[in-house]
């Protein structure tokens, strides 16, 4: 038992070694996916982004989590080393089949984030077959969204649809 528990110890420490860290203009966005800009694969790692983003001494950080090229775990906006705001990749099988399924999708990202003491959710369809209007964002948030928003006590959405022309569309709801 103590030889399987020190192998499971070494072989996470091993795993966790191997993530790759990605810099500023490491990866690059297609298809809704984060592929390593050099060699095409698929992020795997943590992305760590500083940069003084306007010159005038405001420095600005992000650090998010890439398995197979999806946004994973938590994430962090930092602004002169204070937290601005900072969020995590959240897993809801049954939401993310039934707006996958409803219009087609090729995947379904979920995210909360918080900027001091407001609460948010995105949710990312990633290609769509099927268009989504106003009146079908308003559907999807009353039904298939209601009891996930009042369970994380969320009352603003963003829903972000990514078309196969790689084009955002996005929608802003207040609940």
């Amino acid at each position: 038992m103590k030889i399987l528990f020190s192998f499971l110890i070494l072989f996470s420490t091993t795993l966790s070694s191997c993530q790759k860290k990605y810099g500023c203009d490491d990866l690059v966005l297609k298809h809704g996916y984060f592929y390593e800009k050099d060699s095409g694969q698929l992020a795997n790692g943590q992305f760590d982004c500083s940069e003084d983003s306007d010159k005038n001494g405001i420095f600005h950080q992000t650090i998010r989590n890439y398995n197979n090229g999806r946004e994973v775990g938590e994430w962090l906006s930092i602004i002169n080393n204070d937290t601005l705001h900072h969020g995590k990749i959240v897993a809801v099988p049954e939401i993310e089949k039934t707006i996958s399924q409803k219009y087609d999708a090729e995947y379904i990202k979920l995210e909360i984030w918080y900027e001091g003491d407001l609460s948010f959710f995105d949710l990312s369809i990633i290609e769509a077959k099927i268009n989504l209007d106003s009146t079908q964002i308003q559907s999807m948030v009353n039904s298939d969204l209601k009891e996930f928003m009042i369970e994380n006590n969320v009352n603003k959405v963003a829903i972000q649809s990514l078309n196969e022309k790689e084009e955002w569309t996005t929608f802003t709801l207040t609940e």
